[in-house]
């Protein structure tokens, strides 16, 4: 398997939740979830240039107080509001328990609406405390 290139995207950079559901710190065993409304207010998070740009094997970097925490992209999808799974410990899998370090990004979508979510999954490559410098995954310039 190949090790996709490390790419820094405005997502990776500077996207700010407006709200969280109950989730764990990114080292623990489960899933980090994380919402962001684009239903009222300025967009804050677009399609071409927010999280909803991410493909798979993107890097997202999550820097809280004290570490970085670098996630990979595993999947993406667009699903119906009522699809509470996404955010399960295990993503779409509420049986299974906490089985890995996941996080799941969710909006509204489209733009404006509340129809559907899109739901972002990535998993933990690893973390690191914000003292030992900055992940070389924002770092490298996309190409």
């Amino acid at each position: 398997m190949s090790v996709p290139s490390p790419k820094a995207t405005p997502a990776a950079t500077s996207w700010t939740p407006s709200a969280s559901a109950t989730t764990r710190t990114p080292h623990c065993l489960a899933r980090r979830a994380t919402s962001r409304s684009r239903v009222t207010g300025p967009p804050t998070v677009s399609r071409s240039t927010g999280w909803m740009s991410l493909q798979k094997g993107d890097y997202l970097v999550i820097q809280t107080a004290d570490i970085w925490a670098v996630y990979h992209v595993t999947d993406w999808e667009i699903v119906d509001p009522s699809a509470v799974e996404v955010i399960a410990p295990t993503p779409n899998d509420p049986s299974a328990g906490a089985t890995g370090r996941f996080i799941t990004l969710t909006t509204c979508h489209p733009e404006y609406s509340a129809a559907e979510r899109w739901v972002v999954y990535g998993e933990l490559d690893y973390w690191a405390p914000t003292g030992h410098g900055v992940p070389a995954e924002l770092l490298e310039v996309p190409s």
